[in-house]
């Protein structure tokens, strides 16, 4: 019954993606495909930066059409924004001597329906 749920809200996902986008859906279907690496101690951080970053761009396709690429930025070991973001998340941690794992942002932009 679990894995049969799942299995309904990953259609029900995929059809809200493609209903909105099909173009972007195609793109952040491949992230389902692949997955998005979780695992990491920064994996709450970063999620709670893209909400954050998401959130302030101006709202449309273009931004929904986004997505993938944050996504990659993010979750990329490799890249200056996971490399300048991981040094950002060390220096709070210090600073608040804290485990990087305490950290969590407070000022999340209000989402108008």
């Amino acid at each position: 019954m679990q894995q049969a749920n799942i299995y309904l809200l990953e259609h029900v996902v995929e059809k809200g993606l493609d209903d909105y986008d099909p173009k972007g859906a195609a793109e952040i279907s491949n992230f389902v495909d692949r997955g998005i690496p979780v695992t990491t101690e920064y994996a709450f951080l970063i999620y709670q930066a893209l909400h954050i970053d998401y959130t302030f761009e101006k709202a449309g396709k273009t931004r929904f059409r986004k997505i993938p690429q944050m996504l990659v930025e993010y979750f990329n070991s490799q890249s200056s924004k996971f490399k300048a973001f991981v040094a950002s998340c060390q220096k709070s941690a210090l600073e608040q001597r804290c485990e990087i794992t305490d950290l969590e942002f407070r000022d999340f932009p209000e989402i108008k329906w």
